[in-house]
């Protein structure tokens, strides 16, 4: 055996399943997580109990289940060890004369053999069926830089159809997103459950709501309006809308302003720079690209990150898939909400109520604003969610290409402080995968009888040159957009793992020109 084959459960024969999970559990005390005992083998649902315990898992089966091994003892217990190659591993135990009583054969864990040592000791080589491997895109926030993004994507869909014939070999199974990196992900996901096109197609077609609906300038974008710019031309329906609600805003103000005591505070506190920006255009554009209906047929799992603006904690609002006890339940009433609140970039777009449903499972409203204020790249998320060959896309510049300006400048203290947050918030992610690449394989997830897994993670960021600084964020003009895009096909082409530190288990590599070549999307 190699240092890399483990113990990953002990089989204990009883004469009732129930009775022995009650004696472990309850008469002896002992902290237990039970799951469903057909993960191990199907024929053994209703014939046995699997308790996660101590770091490994105790089945508890009958002696008549319809796997028992021929011979074995009521109360007698079996380790069983997962080897790497059973053939192997068989091979060497005949050539040391082992008595085998159940030749290597395959059931739905994978394949297995039994051995019989001194004393009757029954032991069991497992050597599990493979998982595949689960692609996710964890998209980040960062207003107009998530144009960006979709440069990233044009490329790895590019190389992946190159590589790939079929359709479902290119799929994504999971997404995660931020702020305008959630609305790029609620897009891709909306898009994988409509009418079936190849992933170019998808990604070009999110290019298209890029450039045909989001650009343009100041008065005419997409995103966001000024409310009473009258070089945006609006109609009587936005004049009547816009009038009513400085007005009424106004008077509320005012009202602030006239309580006692009349500080010079309560009069700064009542300043509200979003009161004059509208989000309309950005309402009515969820309103049009995100249907509901296709996300049910989705075969991605998504999740968009937005900030409880009460509690200050990140928010998980999650459609697919069983929910983690830290995610909200997407539902149809919250959609689009939470993709709106996810884009809320507090003091320039309003907070937005979102439905949510309680602990107790009471339906409430909460406030909720852009999530890049405590989870600006949703990495570990996606992990979670059983991804584990994931392509981050990062919206900032690596902090060490900002250079120091020889006067001081708001802007570029601005600039540095933002690249330098996010980038903090990126490093303890990946830092937290490279811990469960260590665990992976030795050590089980919590509230899980799955082992730590090893990840792999492509980085990506945009060239600082590109994003035209703090202010760029809020550039939605075409020539920028268009020169996002053509910066993440750059990146993505010479995407170089070893160069841009990502993070890739050394097993997945064994030529240097492997980690050199660029990352497919598979």
């Amino acid at each position: 055996m190699n240092t890399r084959d483990r113990l990953p459960y002990f089989v204990v024969f009883v004469s009732d399943h129930n009775s022995a999970t009650e004696f472990f559990t309850k008469n002896l005390g002992m902290r237990t997580g039970t799951f469903p005992v057909a993960t191990v083998d199907s024929r053994l649902a209703g014939h046995a109990t699997a308790l996660a315990m101590y770091g490994t898992t105790l089945l508890l089966v009958n002696q008549d289940a319809p796997a028992s091994i021929p011979g074995v003892v009521a109360g007698r217990g079996y380790p069983s060890f997962e080897v790497q190659d059973l053939a192997s591993f068989h091979a060497n135990a005949m050539r040391n004369h082992v008595e085998c009583v159940q030749e290597p054969m395959v059931d739905e864990f994978g394949k297995v053999a039994a051995y019989k040592g001194p004393d009757g000791l029954v032991v069991l080589a497992v050597e599990p069926h493979l998982k595949p491997a689960s692609h996710g895109i964890v998209f980040s926030g960062g207003g107009a830089y998530g144009a960006f993004e979709l440069g990233v994507l044009r490329k790895l869909a590019a190389r992946a159809s190159t590589a790939h014939g079929g359709l479902q070999d290119l799929m994504p199974s999971v997404l995660t997103g931020t702020s305008v990196g959630g609305f790029n992900a609620a897009w891709l996901a909306c898009a994988l459950g409509g009418p079936k096109k190849s992933l170019p197609a998808i990604v070009e077609d999110l290019v298209t709501v890029w450039r045909k609906r989001i650009a343009g300038g100041l008065h005419d974008n997409g995103a966001f309006r000024i409310r009473g710019d009258v070089f945006s031309f609006p109609g009587p329906s936005e004049v009547l809308r816009d009038t009513t609600f400085l007005a009424t805003d106004l008077l509320k103000r005012l009202a602030y302003i006239g309580t006692p005591p009349p500080e010079i505070s309560r009069i700064l506190q009542s300043i509200d720079i979003s009161a004059l920006i509208s989000a309309q255009p950005l309402r009515d554009l969820l309103d049009e690209t995100l249907d509901w209906n296709s996300l049910q047929n989705s075969p991605c799992r998504l999740q968009i990150a937005a900030t409880d603006w009460l509690r200050g904690v990140a928010r998980l609002f999650a459609h697919g898939n069983p929910l983690l006890k830290s995610e909200e339940a997407m539902l149809e009433s919250n959609f689009r909400d939470a993709v709106m609140a996810s884009t809320a970039i507090p003091g320039f777009f309003p907070p937005v109520e979102v439905d949510s449903i309680s602990p107790a499972g009471k339906r409430e409203r909460r406030v909720h604003v852009d999530g890049g204020l405590v989870l600006n790249s949703p990495l570990n998320p996606a992990i979670d969610a059983g991804a584990t060959d994931i392509h981050l896309i990062c919206l900032n510049p690596e902090v060490s290409t900002l250079t120091l300006s020889p006067v001081n400048s708001t802007l570029d203290t601005l600039e540095r402080s933002l690249a330098t947050a996010v980038a903090a918030g990126v490093s303890s992610e990946l830092e937290r995968v490279r811990l469960g690449n260590r665990l992976a394989g030795v050590v089980r997830r919590v509230h899980s009888d799955e082992f730590y897994r090893e990840v792999t993670v492509h980085r990506y960021h945009p060239s600082k040159e590109v994003l035209g600084g703090v202010t760029g964020i809020l550039d939605f003009s075409l020539a920028h957009i268009d020169a996002l895009i053509g910066n993440g096909e750059e990146i993505a082409e010479k995407h170089d793992c070893e160069r841009d530190g990502c993070i890739v288990p050394k097993k997945h590599v064994s030529r240097k020109h492997q980690v050199a070549s660029g990352p497919v999307l598979q």
